[in-house]
């Protein structure tokens, strides 16, 4: 075919890209953020290619103009701005057509699968035009690039024409029904917000699709139309790129990372080349892409006023009940037993004064403890490994439990412990009473559950609602502990209390260390590992027998990428503590002694309510 140097080459690609796609869109809802993240950077890589390629050859063409390279030279054939952009709008369209094509109908599904031949028709015509007059990778650049626009804009006129015909006789839909009507057909389910919302936002595209048409009849919607216009149009420019990398010579993909140079064969790769896109490569998806997509991923989890979610609606119907030994009972009821509990031993003589030195040596032990947290909180390994939690969606379950699992050392309230279990001891005689009014409590509020799956808000086990608890002054926390019997039972139940402490009120920004810290760190580290991997590349291909040149780049570009953006992570990472600890430390340290005073507001008796909560 005119054009094509490869039939089978353009052929095999495209098949592989649309099936890749396929698959993505079918699937990706039902896999976890990180693999629909690598999934993405496979769908958009030919993007990225054509239009970096693109850029490429009218920078070549702009270098004609030249007869000396300064910095106008520069500025002008400079690639690196150009890189960045392409990059930033292939994965965000690869995003969007994963997504696009879960939420599609069989028309939009028909329309893609069937592009190849239509575009390949389109280019073979414009490459027969230009190619008689041009210079060959020229002629195939321009016969790319005019081809990407009238392909774009037949295949969206001929969606639209086709949506018209079909939607004509439907019956008129407001915005919301239609809307709701594509919702009930094309399901979210994911447990990524990220990931949901972005289809969710596809979802509301296809309904206002189906408003529009269903009502040409009876209302002009000339804006709509054209708002639906435009997302074909960009949907098919999207899918001409891909199939128009799957054109580019071979060889015509050296001139990306060869000089510019205005030659019909580009020069072969030097190592240096090989090292800095190979470290370029790793830095971007290592310390910039994956990241990201984690921090944006907790940034909506935490800001779930910000985005639209249909589970609240439906939560907001479901029955909340409690479970006490497998059988319901209405919200509230252990509540009321833990009332109970407060009034029955607030007569108990305890003391005070002893219990409260005790308190205040057991806090004081656990603030101790939080310099060990800020130890492992500024070191790598923690770095890395919140951001892995991060991908995996459980951030917020590993900062809670290290900082519960730091504050927990030592036991610092064994002593207290000690003194609570005995004082309950000597009051046994509460037993009697105690149980009987919990057991009044139970059959008041014990139901039979109106739904076959409901809500279950809160669970105990029988035999801690009927052992009555510690005195309310002496347990603030939690008034089963105490009897339980478990070693460190009071410790743990403080340290959770100021883990919930800290957590609530902010003081942790689990995630949040701002993707401004990302983003400024990956520049240093992307012109340091550059140059670090092409230095080192050169020196493996012409020290290590028969490794070569080219391979010795890639080793060395994957060295420096790694060095230089595991050093820069290291030396971010003791800025943030030098700025940040002392006011970090603190926080943890006020929440420990807001804790100690509710403590011991509960222990005189000041604020009974803490005991309950």
């Amino acid at each position: 075919m005119k054009g094509l140097s490869h039939p089978l080459h353009f052929v095999a690609l495209s098949v592989v890209w649309l099936s890749l796609l396929l698959f993505a869109g079918t699937h990706a809802m039902q896999h976890p953020l990180w693999a629909v993240l690598l999934l993405n950077i496979l769908i958009a890589t030919p993007l990225f290619i054509a239009g970096v390629y693109g850029s490429t050859v009218r920078r070549i063409h702009r270098a004609t103009l030249f007869n000396h390279q300064g910095l106008v030279y520069w500025l002008v054939t400079g690639r690196i701005i150009a890189c960045i952009g392409w990059a930033l709008w292939s994965v965000v369209s690869a995003l969007l057509l994963i997504f696009y094509l879960g939420t599609s109908g069989n028309l939009e599904m028909l329309l893609i699968l069937t592009s190849p031949p239509i575009f390949v028709g389109v280019y073979a015509i414009n490459w027969q035009v230009v190619s008689r007059e041009l210079k060959p990778y020229i002629a195939t650049h321009m016969a790319m690039v005019s081809s990407r626009r009238i392909f774009a804009g037949v295949m969206a006129l001929t969606y639209l024409t086709v949506l018209i015909l079909a939607g004509a006789s439907s019956e008129p839909l407001g915005l919301a029904d239609a809307i709701e009507r594509v919702s009930a057909e094309r399901p979210i389910d994911t447990d990524s917000v990220l990931l949901g919302e972005t289809a969710r936002l596809l979802v509301q595209y296809q309904g206002i699709q189906l408003f529009v048409l269903s009502n040409l009849q009876t209302t002009s919607n000339t804006l709509y139309l054209f708002f639906i216009l435009l997302g074909s149009l960009a949907l098919y420019f999207n899918i001409g790129l891909v199939l128009s990398a799957c054109i580019i010579p071979v060889r015509e993909f050296r001139r990306v990372l060869a000089p510019v140079t205005d030659t019909d064969t580009p020069p072969p790769l030097l190592p240096q080349s090989v090292a800095m896109t190979t470290s370029l490569t790793l830095i971007a998806l290592l310390f910039i892409y994956l990241p990201t997509g984690a921090y944006l991923e907790y940034w909506l989890k935490q800001h779930p006023n910000q985005v639209v979610r249909a589970r609240d609606t439906r939560q907001a119907v479901v029955e909340t009940l409690e479970m006490i030994e497998n059988r319901y009972y209405t919200r509230g009821t252990i509540g009321q037993i833990q009332q109970l509990q407060t009034e029955l031993l607030i007569g108990l003589n305890v003391e005070l004064d002893k219990l409260a030195a005790q308190s205040d040596q057991g806090f004081s032990l656990m603030a101790d403890n939080v310099d060990d947290y800020l130890d492992w909180y500024y070191s790598l390994v923690a770095e890395y490994t919140r951001i892995a939690a991060m991908l995996s969606g459980n951030l917020e379950t590993l900062m809670t439990e290290q900082l519960h699992k730091h504050l927990m050392q030592g036991n610092a309230f064994d002593l207290l412990q000690q003194s609570l279990e005995r004082s309950i001891r000597e009051h046994r005689d509460f037993q009697t009473e105690y149980r009987q009014q919990v057991q009044k409590i139970l059959d008041e509020n014990q139901v039979q559950p109106a739904s076959d799956h409901p809500e279950v808000t809160r669970v105990l086990p029988l035999d801690k609602v009927l052992e009555p608890p510690g005195n309310n002054r002496f347990t603030q926390f939690d008034n089963r502990i105490v009897v339980s019997g478990a070693a460190s039972a009071i410790t743990a139940a403080i340290t959770a209390k100021i883990v919930a402490k800290v957590v609530s009120k902010g003081t942790i920004k689990l995630g949040a260390k701002a993707l401004t810290k990302v983003a400024a760190s990956k520049i240093a580290s992307t012109a340091g590992g550059s140059a670090a991997g092409a230095a080192t590349g050169a020196a493996v291909g012409s020290i290590v027998p028969g490794l070569g040149t080219l391979a010795g780049g890639v080793i060395g570009g994957i060295v420096g990428g790694l060095a230089v953006g595991v050093t820069v992570e290291v030396l971010l990472l003791m800025l943030e503590e030098h700025l940040s600890r002392d006011e970090f430390r603190q926080q943890i340290v006020g929440a420990i002694d807001e804790a100690r005073e509710e403590y011991k507001d509960s222990l005189y008796g000041h604020n009974t309510d803490a005991a309950v909560q």
